[in-house]
């Protein structure tokens, strides 16, 4: 897929950012108010580490998900491999929306909508304000930010920071 496609799919997709989860897409005027911030672990020394972590209208993102996608921004979850470097989410440079769909026309079904969630890569026409996208090891969904818990639950969606707790014992034994 060529860049000016995978450009006008990540606008098409940006456009449901927006700060009431029942709006749709064609009513958003308020976009969505994501904050990206850093933690330093022992700042200064050759070890030291940094910790991206990802709010989005004032809910914590869990760790849970690869791939993050609002605002127009692609976060990727990176794993703690060593007790120095970047770990959590991070923005990434490159244009990640090889599998979003342009899928004008499509609309969310009532479950869906009522659920808070639809499974896949599509972006519906009429997804609302406030859902943003989410990868995780085995499945995609665009999600209200309100429901990322409960898919998490549902889904039994695997916690990525528990890689982090298994480099601490390692290191310390």
């Amino acid at each position: 897929m060529s860049i000016l496609k995978h450009l006008i799919l990540m606008i098409m997709f940006c456009s449901a950012g927006c700060e009431s989860s029942n709006q749709r897409t064609s009513n958003c005027s308020n976009t969505l108010n994501v904050n990206h911030s850093v933690i330093y672990s022992r700042k200064g020394t050759r070890s030291e580490s940094r910790t991206g972590n990802l709010k989005i209208n004032g809910i914590e993102i869990p760790r849970n998900f690869t791939m993050v996608i609002a605002k127009g921004k692609v976060y990727h979850f990176k794993p703690k491999t060593t007790l120095w470097g970047n770990n959590g989410y991070w923005p990434s440079a490159e244009i990640d929306v090889k599998s979003r769909t342009n899928s004008s026309g499509i609309f969310l079904s009532e479950k869906d909508l009522k659920r808070g969630w639809s499974e896949g890569s599509i972006v519906y026409t009429d997804t609302p304000c406030g859902w943003i996208y989410v990868e995780w090891e085995h499945g995609k969904a665009m999600v209200s930010i309100h429901k990322i818990n409960k898919l998490i639950k549902t889904r039994n969606i695997k916690s990525l920071i528990e890689k982090d707790s298994l480099l601490q014992k390692r290191i310390k034994n």
